[in-house]
């Protein structure tokens, strides 16, 4: 991977003329919600300010991690993906046991979980009229945004390593985002990360709680990672086009 590529991976909407209330950030406005595709994509003014025109290049997915339980042996963490009001395509899910359970990797996955979920619909997509370039994740996390788009290339070229010669915090999660980022940088495809209140965050929010509330969420993430161990031992046959990333690398 080149380090000296670097992108502006920071969402900027003011470079976008984006339909705005006064707050300046990303009221429902800014956004449209595209009934037939079930995703939401960037809101801009065009030729007066009653005026607009949709960035059918683009897709907007609010993203939000949460965990319960944050710093203690029983913390559970999860991860939620909003697309749109009532989307079929809106997730959550738990993390799995062996993960690392803190509010800051709940983060980083729900930043996997949606390039991953947006490059299914660009797959879907083919080559339609107009192929989506440009991926805007909403989150309320400063640190997912500032590791990304300003400590990341540091740590690629110190092998995620910090100044005292201990791994990043979060390294190997930093490191399976930033490829995911960079291969789809190579393609012309953007991903940049657009930092709002956390008031403004609430439906991903609420996705990720979910996940926290539902009985079978962490029991399916634990029960997929059983099963890729027992076909290792038992040198079975795994189909990997379906599973995150995680559980590729367990596999692999």
């Amino acid at each position: 991977m080149e380090s000296s590529q670097r992108k502006d991976r920071r969402f900027d909407n003011e470079l976008y003329n984006l339909i705005l209330q006064n707050t300046g950030t990303s009221p429902p406005n800014a956004l449209q919600y595209e009934r037939k595709e079930q995703i939401s994509r960037l809101r801009m003014r065009s030729t007066g300010p009653e005026t607009c025109r949709v960035g059918v290049d683009t897709i907007v997915i609010a993203i939000d991690g949460a965990c319960r339980g944050n710093g203690s042996p029983g913390a559970r963490a999860s991860y939620g993906l909003y697309f749109g009001p009532d989307s079929p395509r809106n997730d959550y899910g738990c993390l799995e046991a062996s993960a690392s359970h803190t509010n800051q990797a709940a983060e980083i996955r729900a930043a996997i979980e949606a390039i991953n979920a947006a490059q299914r619909i660009m797959y879907k997509q083919g080559f339609r009229r107009d192929p989506t370039n440009l991926i805007v994740l909403q989150t309320d996390s400063s640190y997912l945004v500032h590791s990304i788009d300003r400590h990341i290339y540091k740590w690629r070229e110190n092998d995620f390593t910090n100044s005292r010669g201990r791994a990043v915090a979060n390294g190997e999660a930093f490191n399976t985002l930033d490829h995911l980022i960079y291969g789809l940088e190579t393609k012309g495809i953007q991903v940049q990360f657009w930092l709002l209140p956390r008031e403004l965050n609430q439906n991903a929010d609420r996705l990720a709680n979910m996940a926290l509330d539902d009985p079978t969420g962490a029991k399916k993430a634990d029960m997929v990672a059983a099963a890729i161990a027992a076909s290792k031992r038992d040198r079975d046959v795994i189909v990997l086009d379906h599973l995150p990333w995680y559980l590729k690398n367990a596999v692999q």
